[in-house]
């Protein structure tokens, strides 16, 4: 019966179970560089053909998609993640004017609400130099600087907002501009300044906030008979809320007269 058997050279008999390093270092160096080779042909392929706006192009949507990643943060409360993604979002350029200012005034209300007020002003700022064409700044702005103590900012404020509002030609804007003047006016403790600045957005636009601001005023300077006729104003045309405070008023000024 003939034996089978199975001749090993030297080499193979001696170390039967050892790899082929050199052999499996190549196949590791292909797996890892292969993929990155991929990608870098990739890249050259896009720009040659695309060019360099394409690249741009995704390079101006980074800060879009991190506003994007700040409002989801906010979403799920993580707030202070949040403010920092923000802060790195508009640092960085937007594929559109229309989406950075959303992310501006995301941001700026969000300042406003933990509090970080001279923050908040630089943002709405930033908001104003983006787009005049948007109320929605100039309010966040003028909020952000009183909120700060910053008054006489704050005052300057009314004043380009104003002369926003008067371009514009809408009353109603104009007559609210003046509301928050009077109370610019009212935080540097001049009142009579704040009474004029109430009286002449009830002149532009006869609303209740105004009426109502210059009487509690006129009140506090003891010249309540001038304050009547805006709270009978504010009686018969104000909003809820605030003909019950003048109603309350009348009622102390009456009484004292």
């Amino acid at each position: 019966m003939t034996e089978n058997r199975t001749d090993f050279t030297e080499s193979e008999a001696s170390s039967p179970h050892e790899p082929d390093l050199a052999r499996e270092g190549f196949v590791i160096s292909v797996a890892i560089c292969g993929p990155l080779f991929i990608i870098f042909v990739v890249a050259i392929y896009v720009y040659a053909h695309f060019g360099e706006p394409f690249v741009d192009g995704l390079d101006e949507q980074i800060g879009g998609l991190l506003a994007e990643q700040a409002d989801s943060l906010v979403q799920s409360g993580q707030i202070p993640q949040a403010i920092e993604k923000y802060r790195e979002a508009i640092s960085l350029k937007f594929d559109n004017s229309e989406r950075r200012l959303w992310a501006l005034h995301k941001f700026a209300d969000l300042l406003m609400k933990e509090q970080f007020y001279d923050e908040a002003a630089d943002v709405a700022r930033q908001a104003i130099e983006l787009s005049e064409e948007n109320g929605r700044a100039f309010s966040q702005y003028f909020w952000a600087l009183r909120q700060a103590g910053r008054h006489e900012e704050s005052l300057d404020a009314t004043e380009i907002w104003f002369e926003w509002a008067e371009k514009r030609a809408e009353p109603a804007t104009m007559a609210r501009v003046k509301y928050f003047t009077g109370y610019a006016y009212f935080d540097l403790q001049q009142k009579e300044n704040a009474i004029s600045a109430f009286l002449s957005g009830y002149s532009i636009y006869p609303e209740d906030n105004n009426a109502l601001s210059a009487a509690n005023v006129l009140h506090q300077l003891g010249r309540g008979s001038e304050a009547l006729p805006l709270l009978d104003f504010v009686i018969d045309k104000g909003e809820k809320h605030n003909a019950q405070k003048a109603e309350e008023l009348r009622t102390k000024i009456l009484g004292s007269m």
